[in-house]
């Protein structure tokens, strides 16, 4: 028995009959169409998979439910390779906003950063001046906080696919 919670959040515990190889990271559960109907939003069942008996002859199969699909507003009959292509459409447009969302977040810790940086810079102007006061070069003075920039955006990138190695070893 498997305890599962369905789209509404009410809990139930099914009998797990069977497993199916997946692709990691797209796990599915395959539920008979009248235990998720009364759990659904519209109170319809969004896509029933039909797997033929032994013997039964596609085309036939094809028309039979070609025919119901003309009787029943919204339903619509496709093959498995239709399937394929339209789940196949669905996964790149998530890749392409997961992509997105992304560079928004880089874009957005990259302007963190430089503001980070500008201010640190702002309060160390009497530090810099006393160098310059000292002895040290203006050229010495900008090598200096460039040296800095670069420890400080080295430590930042491993401590960042440090924590990034992490999280993928947990999800596996």
């Amino acid at each position: 028995m498997v305890p599962m919670r369905l789209g509404d959040g009410s809990r139930v515990s099914l009998k797990l009959v069977a497993t199916v190889e997946g692709e990691r990271g797209y796990e599915s559960a395959l539920l008979p169409a009248w235990l998720l109907v009364d759990h659904t939003t519209s109170g319809l069942v969004p896509q029933i998979m039909v797997s033929a008996k032994p013997g039964t002859d596609d085309a036939e199969l094809s028309r039979t439910l070609s025919a119901l699909a003309q009787q029943q507003p919204g339903l619509q009959v496709a093959d498995l390779e239709t399937l394929t292509a339209v789940h196949a459409k669905q996964d790149e447009t998530q890749t392409w906003m997961s992509y997105l969302l992304l560079g928004m977040v880089v874009g957005y810790a990259t302007i963190a950063l430089v503001n980070t940086q500008v201010l640190s810079t702002a309060e160390r102007r009497r530090e810099f001046m006393l160098q310059r006061l000292i002895g040290s070069t203006h050229k010495q003075v900008l090598q200096m906080v460039a040296v800095e920039a670069v420890l400080v955006a080295v430590a930042g990138i491993v401590l960042g696919v440090l924590v990034a190695g992490d999280g993928a070893a947990d999800t596996r």
